[in-house]
């Protein structure tokens, strides 16, 4: 591409064959030139701009600039388009692996922090319910240890009819507990 002294765009050659209707033959004024192109023309740099529409697609294009070694002035610049859908297909591509990776990574890390505090749980449970089970086999061991104490004298007719029944307190190291007994 190159530009006139009145700052209008026009192609030096083109890529498509003779005759094809996307042809734009030498000399063809590129009216659609967008503001990257003509800075591309005004600092000598390297562009890449896109996605642009144009009569022929949408595009994005690489915009390199050819200059003359001796003066350094600006010759043309070179261009290469590249359909937008294909450029958007091939960076999918290229991203898609990476981020899939990087998901599994993700949940692989919260699976393992969620299962950190499971185990933590487990043993917090696992101590109380070590705790209980103590409490509950000292007071089991203190009531085998225990006497009968009778509040009062008990005679032998009450001890036999079902209908008198006496409260017997067991008496035990932890504590008093009222029992019936027939």
């Amino acid at each position: 591409m190159g530009q006139r002294a009145d700052g209008t765009v026009f192609f030096f050659l083109d890529s498509e064959p003779l005759g094809s209707e996307d042809e734009s033959p030498a000399g063809e004024i590129y009216a659609e030139a967008s503001a990257d192109l003509l800075r591309a023309f005004e600092t000598k740099a390297e562009v890449v701009e896109g996605s642009i529409s144009d009569r022929w697609g949408e595009w994005v294009s690489v915009l390199v600039p050819l200059t003359d070694p001796g003066s350094g002035n600006l010759v043309a610049l070179l261009g290469i388009d590249i359909d937008a859908k294909s450029w958007r297909r091939e960076i999918a591509a290229q991203t898609a692996l990476p981020i899939a990776l990087s998901l599994v990574l993700l949940g692989l890390l919260v699976s393992i922090i969620i299962l950190a505090r499971s185990r933590h749980q487990i043993i917090s449970y696992q101590q109380a319910l070590g705790e209980s089970e103590e409490k509950y086999r000292s007071i089991f061991q203190n009531a085998m240890n225990s006497r009968p104490f009778f509040p009062k004298q008990i005679n032998r007719q009450d001890r036999k009819s079902s209908a008198g029944s006496e409260r017997l307190l067991m008496i035990t190291t932890s504590r008093l507990r009222p029992t019936r007994f027939p």
